[in-house]
């Protein structure tokens, strides 16, 4: 099970319309202080490998649980290390799920300011081997090792030529899909 805790106010605790108490200026009213169990993975039968936390964003790299229990000689329970799993990736089929504050299009939902409150399915074409978060974008490596960015692109941290950006209302080069 994956916990959450802390501030709330750009919906990256991933618990819904709950996780995010404010008042209408978007100011939180109520942090959440206690970790709390964002049990979205564990009702659709997922196992989180890897978590990459943004700055106001989170992107999970998840598997179906079957597939970790074949994997690992259906014993039926979580693998004895997390370092077991990652290693053992590119056997199974992997997808990446995105949530929090979606400004510039770092969640890669195709939409600049649009933000997701719960773990929303991003589509990509392959498996995902690794994640990583920045403040404004996000990175991953797929299991045929290509590089796919997407976010705030304006100092080139997406790892796409200009000539990809699109313009945000900020004026920020922005990458709005893997």
């Amino acid at each position: 099970v994956l916990y959450t805790w802390g501030s709330s106010k750009g919906n990256q605790l991933g618990h819904g319309s709950k996780d995010n108490d404010s008042d209408d200026d978007g100011q939180d009213r109520e942090s959440i202080l206690k970790p709390r169990a964002l049990t979205y993975f564990q009702d659709e039968g997922l196992f989180v490998l890897q978590i990459a936390c943004g700055m106001n964003h989170n992107a999970v790299i998840a598997a179906a649980q079957g597939d970790v229990d074949k994997l690992f000689n259906n014993r039926g329970d979580a693998p004895s290390t997390l370092e077991t799993a990652l290693n053992s990736i590119d056997s199974i089929m992997t997808s990446l799920y995105t949530w929090g504050y979606g400004e510039h299009g770092r969640l890669g939902n195709g939409l600049q300011d649009e933000s997701c409150s719960v773990p929303t399915l991003v589509k990509l074409s392959t498996s995902v081997r690794n994640v990583s978060a920045g403040a404004s974008h996000t990175v991953v490596v797929t299991s045929v090792g290509e590089m796919l960015g997407w976010g705030n692109n304006e100092f080139g941290q997406v790892g796409v030529e200009e000539s990809y950006n699109e313009r945000a209302a900020d004026g920020n080069a922005v990458v709005l899909t893997p």
